[in-house]
C-alpha cells in the first residue's frame, strides 16, 4: 500500500495524463466514405488556397476528380511541427463548407478535415504535393 502523500501524486498524475488527451485535438481516423462521396456528388465549387498569400484557384469541374483522387481512403498520422500552407475548400449544395488543410514533408502529405466536430486525417499523395506546389509556385 502506498503512503497517503504518495497515492494524492499519483492520482494527480493519472488525472493530468488523462486530461491531456482532451488538450490535444485527437483524430476520428479517415473521412468516411459517406462524406467524401458526398464530396464528389454535390460539390458546386472546388477552390485551392494559399494561406499566407492570399491567393487562389478555382478548379474548374473537369479537375474536380483528378484533385480529389490526390485525397486517400487512408488514415494518415499527424505530424504536429508542419505548418499548413495550401487548404482545398468544397461548397456543397445546401450551402455547407468543407474545408481540408493540406500539410506535407518531402515526400509524405496528408489533408486534416474539420467536419461536424470531428477531426479526419486522410493520407495525401505525392503528385499532389508536386501539383500544389507547381500551382502556387512553391
Amino acid at each position: 500500500m502506498y503512503p497517503p502523500r504518495q497515492l494524492i501524486s499519483l492520482l494527480v498524475l493519472a488525472l493530468f495524463f488523462c486530461g491531456t488527451g482532451s488538450l490535444f485535438a485527437q483524430s476520428d481516423g479517415k473521412m468516411p466514405q459517406s462524406i467524401f462521396i458526398k464530396l464528389i456528388n454535390t460539390t458546386e465549387k472546388l477552390e485551392l488556397n494559399h494561406a499566407t498569400q492570399f491567393a487562389h484557384v478555382d478548379l474548374p469541374e473537369k479537375y474536380r476528380n483528378t484533385f480529389l483522387s490526390y485525397i486517400k481512403d487512408t488514415a494518415a498520422t499527424e505530424i504536429p511541427a508542419l505548418t499548413s500552407q495550401i487548404y482545398y475548400s468544397w461548397q456543397l449544395r445546401g450551402g455547407q463548407v468543407i474545408n481540408g488543410d493540406v500539410y506535407w514533408k518531402d515526400s509524405t502529405g496528408y489533408v486534416v478535415f474539420k467536419i461536424d466536430h470531428k477531426k479526419y486525417v486522410n493520407s495525401f499523395t505525392k503528385e499532389g504535393i508536386v501539383q500544389l506546389k507547381s500551382i502556387f509556385k512553391l
